[in-house]
């Protein structure tokens, strides 16, 4: 439902999306193409890697560095908002969420990127 919700979100921005189903994968799609993206949504709770370990990839590598990361989570885990942030992370978004919220979070990320 979430990931619907972002992918229809980033679609009506004029976006092209890409899903993967874990964060190595997420990793590996990155680490492959680091031209092709300019956002990405990350969960924290991923299998085979968590979203602040990519999140840590995406800082340390010298051509996905630039990339805007919006991390989100469950109401649960607001204490990881911070964590977050330290990380790198641009933004932070709390499930359950709206298309409207993705919306605006991807506008934010678009105006960092000028």
């Amino acid at each position: 439902m979430f990931f619907f919700e972002f992918y229809s979100a980033a679609n009506t921005c004029g976006f092209t999306s890409a899903l993967t189903v874990d964060g190595e994968q997420a990793w590996l799609l990155l680490e492959n193409n680091p031209n092709d993206f300019d956002i990405v949504l990350l969960d924290w709770i991923m299998p085979k890697m968590d979203g602040i370990e990519v999140l840590k990839r995406i800082r340390a590598h010298s051509e996905l560095k630039h990339i805007k990361v919006i991390m989100q989570t469950t109401n649960g885990m607001k204490d990881k908002i911070q964590q977050a942030m330290d990380t790198g992370a641009d933004d932070f978004i709390i499930k359950p969420y709206n298309e409207q919220d993705i919306i605006n979070s991807i506008e934010s990320a678009v105006k960092k990127l000028s």
